[in-house]
């Protein structure tokens, strides 16, 4: 759905808890789950039981795995989620930009109106204008304006690399209110003459559902289960059933060098399939050599 398929990965069972590796894969490398994408993300068995997920740790930007309640072997299980955050941030020296200039005297109140669109991917932000404002603690930050844009934006941050710049921070859309994102830049001083800004990320959220059904294997008792699942890419809830993945199970004493060995090797995999076509590679070197008297030369060079 939109470009975007949800996978089980790996499923590691202990006689107390369950482990769940979940990856999704989206249209462009540039695109990276937000901190937050899990928020809508359910396990439950046929009988409408609830298998908290617990979040662990995010594995390679697209990946996380999950903690969750044993299994018995007996449940028909059905993991859903229904709305997708991702995060879409340019790559470096590719971020659309603008200058601003609040000239030789700028001060607390002063506002520059703009007429600025960034597109960055298949997203863009539409920017009408920027406030110097003082922040609680005294110091100026820029509050631009944003007008609403399709595609379901989330949050917008903006960047500025010059010395006065301190963190860039972001207020959030809000649906229920319909505010549009205010990407917010703190400076050290003021800003006279002029200041480069560039995008730095959207934010932005797909409606799915997406949904996975299976049936985990039986746990041996007294035994620690691993069993890797295939990659079963789905899409929205339909009549048709989703077939139930291949298991092979082994019995080991720690699940987390297997686990983190083995989800590294199918993303791996994954990647060399989609990216691992021929192409350029830009190289950059350094070399340091040292003559009789213990000086240094440092050679800088790209290929």
């Amino acid at each position: 759905m939109n470009g975007v398929s949800m996978q089980l990965l790996q499923i590691v069972q202990e006689v107390d808890s369950t482990y769940l590796t979940i990856r999704f894969d989206t249209p462009t490398l540039n695109d990276t789950l937000s901190t937050d994408w899990f928020s809508q993300l359910s396990l439950k068995d046929a009988q409408g039981h609830i298998y908290p997920l617990r979040f662990e740790k995010s594995i390679g930007g697209r990946s996380a795995l999950f903690q969750t309640r044993p299994f018995t072997g007996q449940e028909n299980l059905h993991l859903q989620l229904n709305r997708l955050l991702l995060v879409d941030e340019p790559q470096n020296g590719s971020a659309p930009g603008f200058t601003l200039d609040f000239g030789s005297a700028p001060h607390i109140g002063q506002r520059l109106s703009l007429d600025q669109t960034l597109k960055q991917g298949a997203h863009q932000i539409h920017i009408v204008g920027v406030v110097l404002e003082s922040s609680k603690e005294g110091r100026p930050v820029l509050a631009f304006e944003l007008v609403p844009s399709a595609g379901n934006i989330q949050n917008a941050l903006l960047r500025c690399s010059q010395p006065i710049c301190d963190q860039s921070t972001g207020k959030p859309s809000s649906i229920e209110s319909g505010a549009v994102p205010q990407p917010v830049i703190e400076l050290k001083e003021l800003p006279v003459g002029h200041l480069h800004v560039e995008l730095g990320l959207i934010s932005y959220a797909i409606d799915g559902p997406w949904s996975i059904d299976w049936q985990p294997p039986l746990l041996t008792a007294g035994l620690h289960t691993q069993a890797t699942i295939t990659v079963v890419p789905t899409t929205a809830l339909s009549d048709t059933p989703v077939p139930a993945p291949t298991t092979n199970t082994s019995t080991t004493t720690s699940y987390l060098g297997t686990l983190s060995d083995e989800v590294r090797a199918l993303l791996e995999k994954g990647f060399q399939t989609l990216y691992g076509q021929a192409g350029w590679i830009h190289v950059v070197y350094e070399n340091e050599e040292s003559n009789m008297n213990g000086a240094l030369k440092r050679t800088l060079g790209e290929t």
